[in-house]
């Protein structure tokens, strides 16, 4: 064999029984990964602390619930408030009938010192006569004017004894409406109560009292009434106020 030969052979199996190269191939890596632990410990922790803090705030929640609830039921009425505000209801009851007593003892009280009352101003009132709207000035005499009055306006022609006169008021007084002067007031003459009626004038038990007037003291004074009921009461609130027109008190024995 040649030198060449030898060659040639040596080549080939050299080039035949080469180490082959070493192929590295990935691996995947399982999911128990020693890199993975730390992350899914972390993750647990995070859930556990979750679970705790939620568990934390429903818990409060529970308790400021509990709170609220025994607030409200803390101001609801029990049976013993309910039984103390029926007592209440029946005291304040019987109050109620005792101060009904009491109001029907005063106002009949009231009545009692009203009737004394109006009793003791028509005594004091007896014998005396208020005349307002006459004419009349400083020289005049009083007891002539008003003795003109009674025969000449009030047509009696019996004689009236007039024991004195004196004017009331000062001058400058205006005409007072001699109506309403009237409705206010009772006429009582030797017990007998006669009023002022707007429709019927003087009134005697709901009737006309002229009749009962001229009955007691033998007058008529119809007509007179009947002039105050015509006779329109503005009218006579504008007449003109005269320095002498004022009123007079005067003071009979009849």
């Amino acid at each position: 064999m040649s030198q060449k030969q030898i060659e040639s052979y040596l080549v080939q199996n050299s080039s035949s029984n080469s180490t082959p190269s070493r192929v590295r191939i990935p691996l995947k890596r399982s999911r128990s990964s020693p890199e993975s632990l730390p992350s899914q410990s972390k993750k647990l922790i995070t859930e556990e602390k979750s679970g705790e803090m939620s568990s934390s705030g429903n818990d409060e929640l529970l308790i400021s619930i509990g709170k609220i609830i025994d607030t409200k039921l803390a101001v609801l009425p029990t049976k013993d408030d309910f039984n103390l505000l029926r007592e209440e209801m029946k005291s304040l009851k019987i109050e109620n009938e005792s101060l009904k007593v009491q109001i029907k003892s005063l106002k009949e009280n009231e009545r009692q010192l009203n009737k004394r009352l109006e009793m003791l101003e028509n005594n004091s009132r007896k014998n005396n006569l208020i005349i307002k709207g006459l004419l009349f000035s400083d020289q005049d005499n009083l007891l002539d004017i008003v003795d003109d009055f009674f025969s000449n306006v009030m047509k009696i022609e019996d004689k009236v004894e007039i024991v004195e006169v004196r004017p009331l008021g000062n001058k400058n007084m205006k005409k007072s409406n001699l109506k309403s002067f009237i409705k206010v007031d009772k006429l009582i003459i030797n017990d007998v109560i006669c009023s002022w009626d707007d429709t019927m004038g003087l009134s005697y038990e709901e009737e006309f009292g002229a009749a009962k007037l001229k009955e007691i003291v033998g007058h008529d004074f119809s007509e007179f009434i009947h002039g105050l009921l015509q006779e329109p009461p503005r009218r006579r609130a504008n007449l003109p106020t005269s320095p002498g027109r004022q009123q007079s008190s005067s003071r009979s024995n009849t």
